[in-house]
């Protein structure tokens, strides 16, 4: 019997080493695809996405060519919770339907995307950034790598905050978990609006990336989804 896959989304920033600890937890029992857009880690050289749309899309080919036919769920945070629905509606139209969608970090769509950040000087991105936590120290110390880390995460940031996002409706049980700490965790319940099926929502103790820590607590709800 083929194990389910688990297909990840990483976060503004990331790539497909964001969750390594999580993807341990879970790979002993499933099959699990950290995938990463253009312009970081293994894709470093291609140019980097810059459209919603277009992060959709490219994330949906690598499901696709990693598709075997076993049952398979999603599981993103922040950025990658937002683009996770969209993708389990793509496949769900095609009649190849998710089991779950798993989203941390993650109020839905409309909430907190209105500030086009990715406009502010690098200073004051910066400063937005160690507002919202999970830059490392290492990187804010040293202006080297800061300068190569900024462009990929302003990219980023614009696909979120640029355009207005596509509909969406999820006809797939979603699980959302958010830190006790977040700054939107009172508009978690914006996912109602979106979701036609079982919908489950949950506070962990912690700030926007609590996700470090409790890698234990989303595996467990990743497999029993």
């Amino acid at each position: 019997m083929m194990k389910e896959q688990i297909f990840m989304f990483h976060y503004a920033g990331g790539n497909r080493y964001s969750y390594l600890k999580l993807a341990e937890l879970l790979g002993k029992r499933a099959e699990v695809h950290c995938l990463e857009l253009p312009g970081r880690g293994k894709r470093m050289a291609e140019p980097l996405i810059r459209s919603f749309q277009d992060a959709v899309d490219d994330y949906i080919e690598q499901v696709r060519i990693l598709r075997n036919g076993a049952p398979f769920k999603l599981y993103g945070h922040s950025m990658g919770g937002l683009i996770a629905p969209y993708i389990a509606q793509h496949f769900h139209q095609r009649n190849d339907p998710a089991k779950a969608i798993v989203v941390t970090g993650n109020a839905g769509p409309d909430v907190g995307l209105s500030d086009r950040r990715y406009l502010l000087s690098n200073e004051f991105f910066t400063e937005r950034l160690v507002q919202l936590g999970g830059i490392p120290k290492e990187v804010l110390e040293h202006q080297e790598l800061l300068d190569f880390f900024l462009p990929i995460i302003k990219a980023d940031f614009e696909v979120l905050e640029k355009e207005a996002l596509p509909a969406l409706e999820i006809k797939t049980p979603l699980f959302v978990r958010m830190g006790t700490e977040e700054k939107w965790k009172g508009s978690m319940e914006n996912w109602k609006n979106y979701s036609k099926d079982k919908l489950s929502m949950e506070l962990i103790e912690g700030d926007h990336f609590f996700i470090n820590g409790s890698e234990d607590q989303i595996a467990r709800c990743l497999s029993e989804a």
